[in-house]
């Protein structure tokens, strides 16, 4: 299974939230946008600057145009375009200003779509009150067990091999998704992993990633509350 580590993450909330009403809560949307902008950094699309300095500095640059095996990330990319200042603070408003209207709803369409073609999810319609269609997810439970899995071996064996299960840990920690997934006692475990690579010096490309997704999360969260409120 070689599914990106937003779609994961998607499909870890899916899992547990089968109605798309309630899917989308305001963690989980900020969980998928601070992925989403990991992913295009990650393949070199952007470049987060100012990384290590203070949040409120945290901007972005677009290095190259987006290959077509991101385009479910068309989305985020297209705001980071039509973004004078490429700063979070403005993406950010731009992007949960309008997710009733373009960006966030075709962003989470862009996403289920590339899970339903990658076969590990069904969409299909259900009759609600009043007669009204909605739509109901099927989750591919083999696909879970896998992330699951790779989660596990990253986290419980001496050796990290893939720090994108360190960065899906942090942000099922940080959406409260960790504890229906693992019980108290490797919750503890996991979130001392991930303290532990977050201070490790010796891995300087993983440290700076963290902590930007940390500083992303804070930011973007702090913006919508002010959006919200």
């Amino acid at each position: 299974m070689d599914i990106a580590i937003t779609n994961q993450f998607l499909l870890l909330s899916i899992n547990k939230e089968r109605n798309p009403d309630s899917l989308f809560n305001q963690a989980t949307i900020v969980a998928l946008m601070s992925l989403g902008l990991y992913e295009l950094e990650k393949n070199k699309v952007i470049e987060v600057l100012n990384g290590d300095g203070d949040k409120s500095d945290l901007a972005f640059s677009i290095i190259k145009p987006l290959p077509d095996n991101l385009k479910y990330l068309s989305i985020i990319y297209q705001v980071l375009l039509d973004s004078k200042k490429k700063t979070v603070a403005e993406v950010t408003s731009m992007f949960f200003l309008n997710f009733k209207k373009q960006y966030f709803d075709n962003f989470s369409k862009n996403l289920i779509s590339d899970l339903v073609n990658e076969g590990v999810l069904q969409e299909y319609k259900k009759a609600g009150m009043f007669g009204i269609e909605k739509s109901k997810f099927k989750v591919n439970q083999a696909s879970v067990e896998e992330i699951i899995s790779k989660i596990k071996s990253n986290v419980f064996e001496e050796k990290v091999k893939d720090y994108d299960m360190i960065i899906l840990a942090r942000l099922l920690d940080k959406t409260d998704l960790i504890y229906q997934y693992f019980p108290n006692k490797e919750c503890k475990i996991i979130k001392e992993k991930v303290t532990n690579a977050m201070e490790n010096s010796d891995n300087i490309v993983v440290l700076r990633t963290l902590k930007t997704i940390d500083n992303l999360f804070c930011i973007i969260l702090a913006i919508i509350t002010t959006v919200i409120l």
